[in-house]
């Protein structure tokens, strides 16, 4: 399972919500939620806040273990089958879902899909060639051929929110 998860720092958080690490204006999306209701989320945190700290994580859940990667840590995320791994600064975990939910969870983050198997976040691409884009960890990834229009659209528009 994959969500996304949005920490607001707040100076007067309540001290119960707090021993729990969560605080007042917290969301977990879960990946069911509509696009409709991300975006209200965000159109909230632009209003009027920009002076709050914001982190967005993508928390991810395996048998129990739930791991937390702050999205502009993260450099890339491979399927294998029912079985998503996401590459991050910290090293990797994997989980159980599709790379089709990843991607609708993951679209307005900075995130593209550039093959079957690969979802790659912009914020950390170094180079970008013919048939493949090479990441700041050095790992050279190719782009599909039925995805390089839309790649080459999305970076020329610049249609997705960067968070870097």
């Amino acid at each position: 399972m994959l969500n996304i998860v949005l920490e607001f720092d707040n100076s007067n958080i309540n001290p119960v919500l707090e021993s729990f690490g969560l605080g007042t204006k917290n969301y977990v999306i879960p990946r069911e939620s509509s696009e409709a209701v991300i975006m209200r989320i965000f159109e909230e945190m632009s209003r009027g806040r920009g002076r709050r700290k914001t982190e967005i994580s993508l928390s991810a859940t395996r048998c129990g273990e739930t791991r937390f990667f702050p999205v502009g840590e993260i450099y890339y995320m491979e399927s294998f089958r029912n079985l998503v791994c996401i590459f991050s600064e910290k090293g990797s975990f994997e989980f159980y879902s599709t790379l089709y939910r990843v991607e609708e969870a993951t679209r307005r983050l900075g995130f593209f899909r550039v093959s079957n198997s690969y979802i790659i976040s912009l914020d950390h691409v170094r180079k970008v060639q013919k048939g493949y884009v090479q990441l700041d960890n050095g790992k050279e990834i190719s782009i599909g051929r039925k995805y390089r229009n839309s790649f080459r659209e999305a970076v020329t528009k610049k249609s997705i929110v960067r968070l870097k």
